[in-house]
Parts: structure tokens; sequence; C-alpha cells
């Protein structure tokens, strides 16, 4: 487990070479955040409707349940990401298939979150601006024709 000193300067360092000046500070401390709240957030144990402690194996079920699902976890350190990027460069990033690999925003992603072990990219990012997209064109309703 890094420290947080070493987590903060390995961001500080992904966020200057993607070319970070204006809110490089504050972009670092705001990932810097989201990635330990997330990783408290997965050593937190289930709890039930009477706040009893769950395991993640329920004693009505046979066989192994699984890990659970981290889709959450990652969905709130990307949005993190994302709103860091618009705020230093005021463009939301369009990744598609074609410039995945050499897209400055993705490679900025690969820094920080690669060494976490973080692996499948392109399909948690396409679910992630996905659900992004779907959540915007349900809720905002300037966007909507009337």
């Amino acid at each position: 487990m890094d420290t947080k000193v070493q987590m903060y300067n390995q961001i500080h360092a992904a966020l200057t070479a993607a070319g970070f000046t204006k809110t490089r500070s504050i972009a670092t401390q705001s990932i810097l955040d989201a990635k330990i709240e997330a990783n408290l957030q997965r050593r937190l144990r289930y709890f039930n409707y009477k706040t009893q402690g769950v395991s993640a194996k329920p004693k009505r079920r046979s066989g192994v349940m699984g890990r659970p699902s981290e889709k959450n976890f990652r969905f709130y350190v990307y949005a993190t990401i994302l709103r860091a990027w618009v705020s230093e460069f005021g463009l939301v990033p369009k990744v598609h298939k074609n410039n995945f690999a050499h897209h400055p925003f993705v490679r900025l992603i690969r820094a920080l979150l690669y060494p976490r072990g973080n692996t499948k990219l392109q399909h948690h990012l396409e679910q992630f601006f996905a659900y992004r997209r779907q959540e915007i064109k349900n809720n905002c309703t300037f966007l909507q024709k009337t």
C-alpha cells in the first residue's frame, strides 16, 4: 500500500506530464481524496437493514458469491479525474477506439490507475462515458427538447 505522500507525488507527476498548470494542486488533492475514499469504501463490510455486519457470502446461498462489483468506486475516481480535466482544459475529452491509446486523457488515467492494477481500461471508460451520457440525457432538462 502506497503512503499518502507517495500517492500525492505520483498523481502530481502524472498531472504535470499531462500538461496541467493552472489547477494542478487542486486537482492533485481531489484525485488523492477520491482514491483514498474509494480504497476505504472497498474495505467496509456489508450491512443489512438491521445494521448487523454481514459477510460477503450470505448463509442461504450455496457456493462462492465472488468479488463485489467495484464499478461505483471506479466511476467515482473517473468522475473526479474528468472533473479535474474539464476544469483545467475546459473540454470534455472525446475518446474513441481509433485514438484510444494516444489520447492524453487516457494516458493520464493509465498513469494514475494502472499502478493499482486496474486493467480493461478501454472497457471501463466506455462504460463510464455511456453511463455519464445517459445520466446527462435523463437529468438535464435544458438539453431535452420540449
